[in-house]
């Protein structure tokens, strides 16, 4: 009997590795451009893609130029993905972005990112 209470005792152990909590924070999955990537110019989108639907907190998402301007913008947030559609494409520069959403358990979640653009060539 004490060999078929270890196993049972063992296979909950295993399940219980699996599952993830319902606490978890949601996490940014990736960003296009990526943190630190040097895009080609003119950009006209910016996507952040999550692990979990999410909601924006705070400010939102914000696009920052070299000297911290912000770069006005319009948002989208369907489920996980979150588009930001500068007013003006960006082009030639660096930039930041800013933005924050709650997590599964109310907690903000931020982590800011950088990456360049490299402008255009003329025509």
């Amino acid at each position: 009997m004490s060999r078929l209470a270890g196993l049972v005792v063992a296979i909950c152990a295993a399940l219980l590795g699996l599952a993830t909590p319902a606490w978890a924070h949601t996490g940014l999955e990736s960003s296009d451009p990526a943190e630190g990537e040097t895009a080609d110019g003119p950009l006209e989108t910016v996507t952040l893609t999550f692990n979990r639907p999410i909601e924006l907190a705070g400010d939102g998402v914000e696009i920052l130029d070299a000297t911290g301007a912000v770069v006005a913008s319009d948002v989208d947030v369907e489920a996980e993905v979150i588009t930001v559609r500068p007013a003006e494409p960006l082009d030639g520069g660096r930039y930041g972005v800013r933005w924050a959403v709650h997590s599964g358990d109310g907690h903000p979640v931020r982590e800011p990112f950088r990456f360049e653009v490299r402008a255009a060539a003329p025509a």
